[in-house]
């Protein structure tokens, strides 16, 4: 049987490095928003409203992952952090499933991204279930 401490610090090197990645991409986004922007732009009609929303949220998104996943890291309002976190997460899944099914790329080209931010999703909800957050 493991001892407690040893589980608090895996879970939270997990946390840490959940949240250093999370804000290191967000930070990342906005290092070329315009590539950023037009990647999630891609896929919906161009000139429509998907594609205007698709654009804003270009801007929030990795706002909400910095502010996230830094408050993560540093352990600091968890309520706040796995708020946005979650938030933007989700909104991965979310944008890339509606391009599929009301935008114009096809189902084939974006479940894998789908299936990918499931693998961030699983670290979220781990690092959310975590004591480190409790």
């Amino acid at each position: 049987m493991k001892s407690r401490p040893a589980e608090l610090n895996a879970e939270m090197v997990v946390s840490v490095t959940f949240g250093v990645i999370l804000a290191m991409f967000g930070f990342a986004h906005y290092m070329d928003i315009e590539m950023f922007k037009q990647m999630t732009m891609f896929g919906f009609v161009e000139g429509g409203v998907m594609a205007s929303l698709a654009g804003l949220w270009a801007y929030i998104l990795p706002f909400l992952m910095i502010v996230g996943g830094v408050l993560i890291a540093v352990g600091y309002r968890y309520d706040i952090a796995l708020w946005v976190s979650g938030v933007a997460l989700a909104s991965i899944a979310i944008g890339m499933t509606s391009k599929a099914i009301i935008g114009t790329m096809e189902l084939k080209d974006a479940a894998p991204h789908v299936q990918a931010i499931f693998i961030w999703l699983l670290m979220y909800a781990f690092v959310a279930k975590s004591e480190r957050c409790k």
